[in-house]
């Protein structure tokens, strides 16, 4: 490399610009086409010196790939960062993604697309229809989410404000406008949403908040709080027992179900609960659940092919539920 100046540097820069925009394995180009290109920029460049910048290229780490067609020969990017299919994946993933904004979703398809060549870049315009779409309001929740890793990376704690949406769809300050010391100890991705799972200096436990009903974050320069909490919390178990993130007492309750929901409640649940066949077409698991109105609402929505067995406790919530629907219905 020591051959060249700042001007060569420049045109191996375009050179692999180029051929990473406007090559791939289905479209080669020749030298003619690479000279040509680099000339209507302003770079007169002969054949010889090409083939040492593609040889120098492919040395500095770039899959170039000579492919000899007739008696053509062409180049194009072989190996590259990403796989098409790797792309298309990332990109349903972002379009899927309730935390981002239509704008931020639109910024990070575009960079993603760039990353294949011109070509596959247009077979990767979203193809997806992703059912219930919406997208985040709260355009800062990108930032929120870097800053929270930020604070967990540097052992520091977090102040902000929480907010609720009114009837007015306005953003309403919980707690009168009152700041929050958390400490931060891990992010989690449930149900199309961001959360910061924290200890909660003013309560004393472990907490956990959405992210983008977060406001006025700021990142303070104090140690974190509640490691011992944070060390016995079973994040796995957590997700799994509760329903839409909602809080509720934790239960240890028994469920009888048939067996063609067998596959709704190990996807629900995990393989791990263990099941008793009762050789009936019904089979028993018992499983730890937070219990609040949202999971007696999913055991209701699964259908009448379900039941809770027990405690009894839970039960009669389920009685006042059905009641209170019937009064309401």
């Amino acid at each position: 490399m020591s051959e060249y100046t700042i001007d060569n540097r420049a045109r191996l820069l375009l050179l692999a610009s180029f051929l990473y925009e406007k090559s791939d394995e289905n479209h080669g180009l020749s030298i003619d086409d690479i000279r040509i290109y680099l000339e209507s920029v302003g770079i007169p460049v002969n054949r010889k010196t090409l083939y040492k910048d593609i040889q120098c290229l492919n040395e500095l780490g770039h899959d170039i790939v000579m492919e000899k067609i007739g008696r053509s020969v062409y180049y194009h990017i072989g190996a590259r960062r990403f796989e098409l299919a790797e792309l298309r994946l990332m990109i349903d993933a972002v379009q899927a993604s309730h935390f981002l904004t239509e704008q931020k979703t639109k910024d990070l398809i575009r960079k993603l697309q760039s990353l294949a060549s011109d070509y596959d870049s247009k077979g990767l315009e979203n193809n997806v229809y992703i059912s219930g779409q919406r997208k985040a309001i709260n355009k800062s929740i990108f930032y929120l989410v870097n800053d929270l890793h930020q604070a967990i990376r540097d052992d520091h704690k977090v102040r902000f404000q929480y907010f609720q949406w009114d009837v007015n769809k306005k953003a309403e300050l919980r707690h009168e406008g009152a700041f929050y010391d958390v400490s931060p100890w891990a992010m989690l991705f449930d149900h199309e949403n961001y959360y910061m799972v924290g200890y909660d200096n003013r309560i004393g436990k472990m907490h956990h908040y959405r992210v983008d009903k977060i406001k006025n974050l700021s990142i303070v320069q104090e140690p974190r709080e509640g490691k011992a909490y944070f060390d016995s919390y079973d994040m796995q178990a957590f997700t799994q027992s509760t329903f839409g993130m909602f809080h509720g007492n934790i239960e240890h309750v028994r469920i009888r179900a048939s067996y063609d929901l067998a596959g709704v409640m190990i996807d629900r649940f995990g393989r791990k609960i263990e099941i008793k066949d009762n050789k009936d077409g019904t089979f028993d698991f018992e499983v730890d659940v937070r219990v609040s109105d949202q999971f007696l609402g999913w055991i209701i929505a699964v259908g009448e092919n379900v039941r809770i067995l027990s405690p009894e406790s839970v039960i009669d919530r389920m009685k006042e539920i059905a009641k209170r629907l019937k009064i309401i219905y």
